[in-house]
């Protein structure tokens, strides 16, 4: 059977143990071992907890006043080459005040639970210095370690076994246009660290994390990304 048959037939089961990446910095392909175990219950979580392959911790937004302080969680996983692949996350939704991001409805409260939501491009620029939008490597690793994208929706959402607490923040189609809040969650995403490329992952009542994109490269679902368009956002610490 060859590499492609294998990456796309895993893609459908939803066995994620041999994905390549191509890592921030990095010229060359970073493949995911085969001994990386995907994190399926709670027991597999405390294990990798145990072996510090997931961590949480704290970070602190200065900007805008009054800190900010978020969680984080660091997934660790094994590369093929012997290496370790290792990621920061918030593990909140940012909430940070700036041109192009939106309060749901405009209340502060929706807010405070559910951070704000940003277009594509106030999303760019929304992170805090040494943070960075999530590229779709970024999202597909966090997918990886916690079962594959067809499992990863369940153990990442608000209430999931991870603690990275996805929120349903909703979405707005345009400005003063929102919708469906509490019952699912899109977040931004880019395709590279240096592409224009915005690509969505949204959380719904589903374990399955959906990727949604107008670029062909990625496309799942298509068109439903525009310039008017603001959803929820994380960021991921730059490479050390």
């Amino acid at each position: 059977m060859n590499k492609l048959l294998k990456l796309v037939l895993a893609s459908i089961i939803g066995i994620t143990a041999i994905p390549a990446f191509c890592q921030p910095g990095e010229s060359s392909i970073m493949i995911v071992s085969a001994n990386e175990t995907p994190i399926r219950n709670a027991d597999d979580l405390k294990k990798e907890i145990r072996k510090e392959k997931i961590v949480y911790g704290e970070m602190t937004d200065s900007r805008g006043g009054a800190p900010h302080n978020y969680k984080t969680m660091t997934i660790v996983l094994s590369a093929q080459s012997g290496s370790e692949i290792k990621k920061t996350w918030m593990a909140e939704n940012l909430n940070y005040e700036m041109p192009g991001s939106y309060a749901y409805e405009k209340s502060e409260n929706y807010a405070n639970q559910y951070g704000r939501l940003y277009t594509f491009e106030a999303a760019k620029q929304a992170c805090p210095q040494g943070w960075h939008l999530p590229t779709h490597d970024d999202w597909m690793l966090l997918a990886t370690k916690f079962g594959g994208k067809h499992f990863a929706g369940g153990f990442l959402k608000k209430g999931g076994i991870s603690d990275f607490d996805a929120q349903y923040g909703g979405r707005m189609y345009k400005e003063d246009d929102y919708k469906a809040i509490g019952k699912y969650g899109s977040y931004w995403g880019v395709a590279g660290l240096d592409s224009q490329t915005p690509i969505e992952y949204e959380f719904n009542a589903t374990n399955a994390l959906v990727v949604i994109s107008n670029s062909s490269n990625y496309t799942e679902i298509e068109n439903v990304i525009t310039p008017e368009v603001a959803v929820s956002c994380r960021c991921v610490k730059d490479e050390e």
